[in-house]
């Protein structure tokens, strides 16, 4: 039931509806926490914070935003540890928010800790590549050109397989 109700959140998100997907992923949290269903939990605030922040201007505060991000990845690094790939969609989530934040030093460093998850699974993908891409430009922009240098060396290789 409650797949069914994220499901429902996502689709209404995609319909922009969201102010719709937001009453529907605090009722599966609700539903979720009650129950201990903890993967459940993290992916309803997850999407929460996704929705909630499509639907503000880009120059309104996100600290609440980045609360609900750091709760699921929380919930994510203690049933999952922290190599999984659900970590690296939470660290990646923060990254966006605080890079919008205009605290690129701790975006970078999620995107950083992404990446090393995303490569310990070897698996180069869509997520893998945005990582990357997302972190050699804020590198480039806070001036560490080496840096951004070999992490877009690294994208190249992983957009090539």
């Amino acid at each position: 039931m409650m797949r069914d109700l994220l499901r429902q959140g996502e689709a209404l998100r995609w319909q922009r509806r969201y102010a719709e997907a937001a009453a529907v992923f605090e009722d599966v949290a609700r539903q979720a926490q009650a129950a201990g269903e903890e993967d459940a939990l993290a992916d309803a605030l997850a999407w929460l914070a996704i929705v909630l922040g499509l639907a503000r201007a880009s120059d309104e505060d996100r600290s609440d935003l980045l609360s609900l991000q750091e709760q699921a990845l929380a919930i994510d690094l203690r049933n999952h540890g922290d190599s999984h790939p659900r970590v690296a969609d939470g660290l990646r989530a923060m990254a966006a928010t605080l890079e919008k934040m205009g605290r690129s030093s701790e975006a970078i460093e999620r995107l950083s800790r992404a990446a090393a998850v995303l490569r310990a699974h070897g698996n180069p993908s869509f997520c893998m590549e945005d990582t990357l891409a997302r972190l050699e430009s804020l590198l480039h922009e806070r001036g560490a050109y080496q840096d951004a240098i070999d992490v877009a060396r690294e994208l190249i290789v992983v957009c090539e397989h």
